[in-house]
C-alpha cells in the first residue's frame, strides 16, 4: 500500500533512534566475524534462519534484513527464524550446568532469588568461560555496552532529573548494588559449599574471577533488555534467545512468536510480506518511550503508544485541607485512598494521545477532591447488580459542579507541577531537532521529555475543555430570574459611583460584565460574557493603579504573622482606605462597593456568632473570629489603624475586611518580561476582573501583565492587568464561583449572608424544611440536592488519661477506617458515628480486643463465601499483631495462563516490572479497611448489648446538641426591610443563622429518632447465628 508522509516520518524517525542507539554498542568479538559465528553457530545446532542476513552497511553490521523475500501474510505466517530450546539460555540451564548446576538449584530456593538474578549471574559465569562456554559464539556477538540509563553516569543521568525514569534508574542501581553485595557472595557460598557436589578449587577461582562487579552489571543489562518471556515445558521462564535477540523494534511489524514443546524449538514468523533486502523486525509490543529507553536504549518522536504517568495519592494538590477551604476538620487522608480502593479505581494512571483525559482519572480525583461530608457519605457498600464504577457515579452527582471543578483544579496543579520537573533539563527550544544536545543521553532524553511535554500539554487542553463543559451545564441551570446586575437599593449610590470610576480609569469590559446570582446553591457574584470569545483573547483589562496592594508599613507590622500576614496586611490596608487613609480619594469609589459586599461568618455581628456557637460552622467562626482579634490588637499597638473609633468598634469592620480578603484576593502574575512591574507576584484586591472566580483560574482563563496604549489618556503607556482566556467561551457564559453541591455551612463561611436569604426575600413562603420539601419553591429536585448535601458535623475522638488506652483506641479506628470527624445528613446515617462511640467508650484492652474481634467478623461475612477463607486468615493475622492494628500487601507477578504460544508483546510485562523495581526492594505499606455505614451496621449487630449502650450515648448526645440551638420562629426568620443599613445588615445576618442552625436541629432530630427506632431481634439472632457457624 502507498504510505503516508507521516508513516514515512515515523519510519526516518524510528531508524534513527535506532541506528543512534546501535553507534553506541560495540561487539565483544570482532564485529563482522563475531556475527557470522554466531549465524553459523546457530544453524549447526538445528537452527533457522535461511531467509535473513545481516546488512552490509559497515555502521549498522549488527541489523538483520531479507534475504530473500518473506511470504507472510494476514491468514498465514511465514517462519523467519528457529532454533532449538537447548540452545536458549534460561535458569534451568544454570541449574542443568554440569560444573555449577547443584550450587545454583540450591541458590535458586533462597528467599528473594528470582530468575531474573539466576540467569544474571549464570550469563557472567558463561561469560568468564570464554570460549569452553557452549554459548561462546551467541556471548561474543553481544554488546560490550547497551547504552541504557542505569549504565548512564551521574552526569549524563541529570538529563533524567525530575523524570519517573530517574526514580526507576536509581532503584535499578540499588538492585544492582544487591546483587553484587548480597547474591554473588551467596551464590559463591554455595559453589564452596555444596553438599551434594564438590566444586573444584579451579571451578571456585573462575567463579571469583567472573563474578564481578563490571562483569555482573554488564550481565544484568543484557538479560534486563534482551530476555524473552515465555513457557518451557508448560512452565512460566525467561531467556535469551540467540540472535532471536537481534531483531528491531517496529511497532507496526505483524509477527508471533512461539515455543513447541514437543519439537522443541522456538520459532518467530512474519504475518506479512517483507521484500528481498529490507530490515527485519520484531514488536515489542505497545510500549511507552520510558521502556524503550530503559529497556533497549532508544526512543521514539512520534510514538502512538507513548503514555504519561500520573500519581495521585502522593500529590500536595489533593491535600484535604486545600480543598475543602481549610474550614472543616477532615477524615484521615488514607480513607480517601481507601475509597479508591473501594470502587476499584487506581491512583495510578497512564494518559495516553488518544485518551488523555480518561473518565477514570476523573473519578480518582473527585474522590480525592471531595469534601469531607462527600467522603463521608461515599461510604457504602456497591449494591448488586452495580459496578464500582456506576454506583460512584450515582453517589457523585454529575450536576455536582463544585467537585468536578475542584478535582479538574487539582489535576490542572498537578500537571503543570510535571511539566515544571520536566522542563527543568529540557532544550530550550523544542522545536529543535533531537540531534541538539551533547552526547547520546542528551539526546535521548530531549525526545523522551519532548513527548512526555506533549502528552501532558493534551491533557491540559482536556481539561480545559471539560471545565468549558461544565460552564455550559451551569449556564443553562441558572435561571434568568434569580440574576441581578444592579446592586441592592441600599447599595445603589455605591454601585454607580464604582461603575463611574472604573470608566474614568480606563477599565476595558466589552467581552463580560458583573453580575451576581441567586439559587437554591446560594448566592455567589463574577463575570458574564457578553460576547463570544475564542481562546487567547482578552475577557477585561485593569490599570495597575487600580489595584489595591498591602502597604509597606503593614507588611511590615504583619511580617510576625507566618502565612496569613499578606493577608491581614492587606486587609489592615483596606480598612484603612475605608476611614481614613491618605490615599482614599483615589480609591473611595471602589472601596465603598467591596466594603458592601456579603459578609462571611467570621465577620457576623457578636449576638449572630452566639446563636452559631452550638454549630461546627459556628465554632469556625469563632475560632477565626479570635484570629482577627489578634490581629487587630497587634495592628492597633503598632499605631497602623488607630484613629477616632474605638479597638472594639474596629473589631467588625477589621473582620469584614479580612473575610473580603479571603474571598476576593488575587495573587497577581510574576512580570515575564525584563521590566519588572512593581505588584508583580503580590496579592492584591482587583476591581472587575478581580470577581473572576478563583476556581476558574488557570482552568478558563488567566491574569497576565501588558503595558499598552489605550483609548483613554490617563492610562497610556500604564501596566495593565489583563484576563485572559484559555479556552473559547459562548456568548452567555457564567463565570461564577460554582456552588452546586456545596454544604449549607461552607456557603456560609466562605461565600456570604445572601447565600439563604436571598430566596426568603423573593418568595417569603419559600420553606427550606426537611419535612416539607415538597412545597419549596423552585424545581424539587434542586431543593432535594440542596438538602441532601448537608449535614452535622461532629468530632470524636478518645480522651482517655491512659495513654496506652488512647493510642490503642486510635489505632483500632485507624484500622477500622473510622475518622475523628463525622457527618450526619437527613437521611439518617448515625452507624458509622456509633461504632467510633463503642471504641472510644471501651473501658480497657479488653473489651477493645472484643470490638475488633467483631469487627473482623462482620468483615468476613460482608464479604463473598469464596472469599471467605482468605478473609478468616488476614483476621487471624490482624489479631496476632495486636499491637500494629494492620495488615501488609504485597504485589504479585501476574503472567498471561496461555501456553504454548505467544506473542512479543508479552515482553512489555518485563520492562513494566523494570519500572517498578522497587516494589522489589521496598515494603509494601500497611493498608486499613474502610469503614462502611453496612459494615458499621454489622458490627454494632454483633455487640447488640454494648451497640444499645453505645446509641442510648449517641441519642443522649445529640439531643444535648438539640438543645443547645435556637428553635426560631417564622418571625424571627423574617428580615426586615425597614431601618438603617446597618440595622438591616444585622437582620439578615441574624436571619442566616437561625435558618442554618434550624436545619442543623431537624438533622439531628432525624438522626435521633432513627437510633429510637427498635430492631428486629430475630433478623439479628439469625446473623449472629450465621456469623458463628
Amino acid at each position: 500500500r502507498r504510505r503516508s508522509l507521516s508513516e514515512c516520518a515515523f519510519e526516518c524517525d524510528r531508524r534513527f533512534m535506532q541506528d543512534l542507539a546501535r553507534s553506541h554498542e560495540s561487539i565483544l568479538g570482532d564485529d563482522i566475524l563475531a556475527l557470522r559465528k554466531l549465524l553459523a553457530w546457530v544453524q549447526s545446532n538445528g537452527g533457522s534462519a535461511d531467509k535473513l542476513q545481516f546488512a552490509e552497511d559497515s555502521s549498522c553490521s549488527r541489523k538483520l534484513v531479507a534475504k530473500s523475500k518473506i511470504c507472510g501474510t494476514t491468514d498465514e505466517g511465514d517462519t523467519i527464524f528457529s532454533i532449538p530450546t537447548s540452545c536458549l539460555l534460561h535458569p534451568d540451564s544454570a541449574k542443568s550446568d554440569s560444573v555449577y548446576g547443584p550450587a545454583f538449584t540450591s541458590f535458586a530456593l533462597e528467599p528473594g532469588v528470582d530468575d531474573r538474578i539466576v540467569l544474571t549471574l549464570f550469563l557472567a559465569l558463561e561469560r568468564g568461560r570464554g570460549e569452553s562456554s557452549k554459548w561462546a559464539p551467541y556471548i561474543n556477538g553481544l554488546p560490550a555496552r547497551i547504552p541504557v540509563p542505569l549504565s548512564w553516569s551521574d552526569s549524563d543521568l541529570k538529563c533524567l532529573e525530575g523524570t519517573r525514569l530517574e526514580h526507576a534508574v536509581k532503584q535499578h542501581r540499588k538492585a544492582l548494588q544487591q546483587e553484587i553485595e548480597v547474591w554473588t557472595p551467596l551464590l559463591l557460598a554455595h559453589i564452596q559449599q555444596n553438599k551434594f557436589k564438590s566444586v573444584s578449587a579451579e571451578a571456585q577461582a573462575l567463579a571469583r574471577r567472573a563474578l564481578i562487579p563490571e562483569m555482573i552489571s554488564w550481565s544484568r543489562t543484557c538479560v534486563w533488555s534482551r530476555a524473552f518471556s515465555l513457557f518451557l515445558n508448560q512452565t512460566k521462564t525467561i531467556a535469551l534467545v540467540p540472535l532471536g535477540d537481534m531483531f528491531d523494534h517496529s511497532p507496526d511489524a505483524r509477527v508471533e512468536w512461539l515455543t513447541d514443546d514437543t519439537a522443541a524449538t522456538f520459532s518467530i514468523r512474519s504475518y506479512e510480506a517483507i521484500s528481498e533486502g529490507s530490515e527485519v523486525f520484531n514488536n515489542y509490543g505497545a510500549k511507552c518511550n520510558e521502556e524503550l529507553l530503559l529497556g533497549y536504549a532508544f526512543v521514539l518522536e512520534q510514538n502512538k503508544s507513548d503514555t504519561f504517568h500520573l500519581e495521585l495519592a502522593a500529590s500536595e494538590a489533593f491535600e484535604p485541607n486545600d480543598l475543602s477551604g481549610g474550614t472543616h476538620s477532615v477524615r484521615e487522608s488514607g480513607i480517601r485512598d481507601s475509597l479508591l480502593r473501594h470502587y476499584e479505581i487506581s491512583s495510578t494512571h497512564c494518559l495516553r494521545i488518544d485518551d488523555p483525559l480518561p473518565g477514570s482519572l476523573l473519578l480518582a480525583a473527585q474522590i480525592l477532591s471531595s469534601t469531607p461530608a462527600l467522603a463521608y457519605r461515599l461510604c457504602s457498600e456497591i449494591p448488586p447488580g452495580k459496578s464500582p464504577a456506576e454506583a460512584l457515579s450515582a453517589r457523585i452527582p454529575s450536576d455536582d459542579v463544585c467537585t468536578s471543578f475542584r478535582a479538574l483544579r487539582s489535576l490542572h496543579m498537578l500537571i503543570m507541577e510535571q511539566l515544571k520537573r520536566l522542563s527543568k533539563h529540557a532544550t530550550p527550544d523544542e522545536n529543535d531537532s533531537p540531534e541538539i544536545g551533547q552526547g547520546f543521553s542528551a539526546k535521548m532524553s530531549f525526545v523522551y521529555r519532548k513527548s512526555q511535554t506533549r502528552i501532558a500539554n493534551m491533557t491540559l487542553t482536556a481539561i480545559k475543555q471539560r471545565a468549558r463543559s461544565l460552564l455550559s451545564q451551569l449556564s443553562t441551570t441558572i435561571d434568568e430570574k434569580r440574576i441581578t446586575f444592579d446592586c441592592d437599593e441600599l447599595y445603589l449610590k455605591e454601585k454607580e459611583e464604582y461603575m463611574s470610576w472604573l470608566s474614568e480609569l480606563g477599565v476595558l469590559n466589552s467581552a463580560v460584565e458583573e453580575i451576581s446570582v441567586r439559587s437554591y446553591f446560594g448566592f455567589t457574584d463574577g463575570l458574564r460574557v457578553t460576547s463570544s470569545i475564542t481562546e487567547g483573547n482578552f475577557l477585561g483589562s485593569v490599570p495597575s493603579d487600580a489595584i489595591i496592594v498591602a502597604s509597606d508599613d503593614m507588611l511590615e507590622s504583619c511580617s510576625n504573622l507566618g502565612i496569613d500576614a499578606e493577608q491581614a496586611a492587606l486587609a489592615a490596608t483596606l480598612l484603612r482606605l475605608t476611614l481614613n487613609g491618605k490615599e482614599r480619594e483615589r480609591y473611595a469609589p471602589f472601596v465603598n462597593w467591596i466594603m458592601c459586599a456579603p459578609v462571611t461568618a467570621a465577620a457576623f455581628n457578636s449576638d449572630v456568632l452566639t446563636v452559631l456557637q452550638g454549630t461546627a460552622v459556628g465554632q469556625s467562626a469563632l475560632g477565626l473570629r479570635a484570629e482577627y482579634d489578634e490581629e487587630l490588637e497587634m495592628l492597633y499597638e503598632a499605631a497602623c489603624l488607630r484613629n477616632n473609633i474605638s479597638r472594639s468598634n474596629l473589631s467588625p469592620l477589621y473582620a469584614r475586611a479580612r473575610t473580603l480578603v479571603e474571598r476576593y484576593a488575587v495573587r497577581l502574575p510574576q512580570s515575564e518580561r525584563e521590566i519588572k512591574v512593581p505588584e508583580a507576584g503580590r496579592l492584591a484586591i482587583v476591581p472587575f476582573i478581580g470577581f473572576f472566580p478563583k476556581a476558574l483560574e488557570d482552568l478558563v482563563a488567566k491574569f497576565v501583565w501588558t503595558q499598552k496604549v489605550v483609548a483613554s489618556p490617563t492610562c497610556e503607556g500604564k501596566w495593565h492587568l489583563e484576563l485572559k482566556s484559555l479556552c473559547d467561551l459562548d456568548a452567555g457564559t457564567f463565570l461564577i464561583e460554582p456552588t452546586d453541591g456545596m454544604d449549607e455551612g461552607t456557603q456560609v463561611l466562605e461565600i456570604g449572608t445572601e447565600s439563604l436569604c436571598s430566596l426568603m426575600e423573593e418568595d417569603s413562603k419559600f420553606k427550606f424544611s426537611y419535612a416539607s420539601t415538597s412545597r419549596a419553591a423552585g424545581s424539587q429536585a434542586d431543593c432535594s440536592r440542596f438538602v441532601m448535601c448537608n449535614s452535622v458535623e461532629l468530632l470524636l475522638e478518645p480522651a482517655d488519661e491512659d495513654e496506652n488506652l488512647r493510642r490503642s483506641k486510635t489505632a483500632l479506628l485507624r484500622l477500622m477506617g473510622v475518622g475523628d470527624s463525622h457527618y450526619l445528613s437527613v437521611s439518617p446515617n448515625s452507624e458509622i458515628f456509633c461504632v467510633a462511640l463503642l471504641v472510644c467508650s471501651a473501658e480497657n484492652q479488653a473489651g477493645l480486643e472484643r470490638l475488633r474481634d467483631a469487627w473482623l467478623t462482620a468483615v468476613e461475612f460482608s464479604n463473598s463465601p469464596e472469599s471467605q477463607v482468605d478473609n478468616t486468615n488476614a483476621s487471624q493475622a490482624s489479631r496476632r499483631e495486636l499491637n500494629s492494628f494492620g495488615a501488609s500487601s504485597s504485589i504479585d507477578r501476574k503472567f498471561p495462563s496461555a501456553v504454548g504460544k505467544q506473542k512479543k508483546i508479552e515482553s512489555s510485562l518485563e520492562i513494566e516490572s523494570m519500572l517498578d523495581v522497587s516494589d522489589q526492594i521496598l515494603d509494601a505499606p500497611s493498608r486499613n479497611y474502610l469503614c462502611t455505614f453496612q459494615l458499621a451496621a454489622a458490627a454494632l449487630q454483633l455487640n447488640i448489648g454494648s451497640s444499645k449502650n453505645a446509641k442510648k450515648v449517641a441519642r443522649t448526645m445529640l439531643r444535648s446538641l438539640i438543645q443547645q440551638l435556637p428553635m426560631p420562629s417564622n418571625t424571627d426568620l423574617i428580615v426586615t426591610r425597614r431601618g438603617t443599613r446597618l440595622e438591616k445588615e444585622a437582620s439578615l445576618q441574624r436571619a442566616v443563622a437561625l435558618r442554618y442552625a434550624q436545619r442543623q436541629r431537624e438533622i439531628l432530630e432525624k438522626n435521633v429518632e432513627a437510633l429510637a427506632r427498635p430492631r428486629n431481634i430475630k433478623k439479628i439472632e439469625k446473623r449472629k447465628r450465621s456469623c458463628t457457624t
